[in-house]
């Protein structure tokens, strides 16, 4: 979100869905995904995974009226180091194989949680990778049109 410096208009840009979508694209879809977290990008990250129940790592309880769910077989991380204080981890019974991270650090608590479940761990390199190249492209198209 940044504000036009010529016209004051605030210029808006989302690129959540469209990263999300590269990364699960790459890697196939999960149809009984798990989000853990995602608070800022549930939105977003529901318009690629429809059927996927979202958990709010700050409670630990599903969001709206998902039904809980005991045995994720893939985990979609969706949380920062900077907010795990703030947060649970997901409940110890869980054993994801797979855990797929918004995060793309090494320093990632999903990294640290596939280590500790023994899961296969996607890093969100991809999906930084993709939204990076929609942003240039939408300031490209931006700068374009003001050039005119």
């Amino acid at each position: 979100l940044v504000k036009d410096r010529k016209t004051h208009e605030w210029i808006v840009g989302n690129t959540d869905a469209l990263g999300f979508k590269a990364l699960i694209e790459k890697i196939g879809s999960p149809r009984d995904a798990v989000v853990w977290g995602a608070g800022g990008t549930r939105v977003s990250l529901q318009k690629v995974l429809p059927h996927a129940t979202f958990y709010s790592a700050r409670t630990g309880a599903p969001y709206g009226d998902s039904k809980e769910v005991t045995g994720p077989r893939v985990l979609v991380w969706s949380v920062g180091r900077d907010r795990m204080s703030q947060c649970q981890w997901p409940p110890k019974g869980w054993q994801p194989e797979q855990v797929i991270d918004l995060n793309y650090g090494d320093d990632s608590p999903g990294r640290e949680y596939a280590l500790k479940v023994k899961a296969h761990y996607v890093s969100g390199i991809e999906m930084f990778k993709a939204q990076a190249a929609a942003q240039r492209q939408i300031w490209a198209e931006r700068l374009a049109y003001r050039a005119l």
